[in-house]
């Protein structure tokens, strides 16, 4: 072989790899594009889903916080400091009165299934903004802080 052709063949060689790479490269970035694209099309499927749950979860609170009103209303009457202020005759108030008043008044907390779900999952982390993960974490604590004052109340009123 001739030192020019061995040459030609080495410059040749080298283009090739180096196309090569540069496909390897594209090929990769399109990939990456491609999981990109599927993440936040499932981190927006994830955030409409927490939106319906929490909508839901107000309503269901709604329901609830009603409910305690005419709970407490209940119980300022047969403590006789309803606000007509009428005081009421130990017979005029029922057996079913103070047994709703004492053990039927259990309120439900809101739940969150679809931040269970993605907790639970570990699909938290597709949630891009930090703030929306902080925040739902800051209404789990606040739930279960809930929960146990409501544990605590019932105890108490029992």
């Amino acid at each position: 072989m001739e030192q020019n052709k061995t040459g030609k063949y080495f410059k040749y060689a080298i283009g090739e790899i180096v196309l090569v790479v540069i496909g390897i490269l594209i090929a990769l970035s399109v990939n990456n594009w491609n999981e990109d694209q599927k993440t936040s099309k499932e981190e927006i499927i994830i955030l409409n889903n927490l939106l319906e749950s929490l909508y839901s979860a107000k309503e269901q609170s709604d329901i609830e916080i009603s409910k305690e009103i005419k709970m407490q209303d209940a119980l300022l009457l047969a403590l006789g400091k309803g606000s007509n202020k009428k005081q009421l005759d130990v017979t005029t108030i029922s057996d079913s009165l103070f047994f709703d008043i004492l053990w039927n008044s259990n309120p439900r907390l809101p739940v969150i299934n679809s931040y269970s779900d993605i907790k639970n999952t570990g699909k938290i982390g597709i949630i891009k903004s930090r703030g929306i993960r902080e925040s739902f974490t800051n209404l789990e604590l606040t739930l279960n802080n809930l929960s146990s004052m409501v544990i605590d109340r019932l105890t108490l009123q029992q």
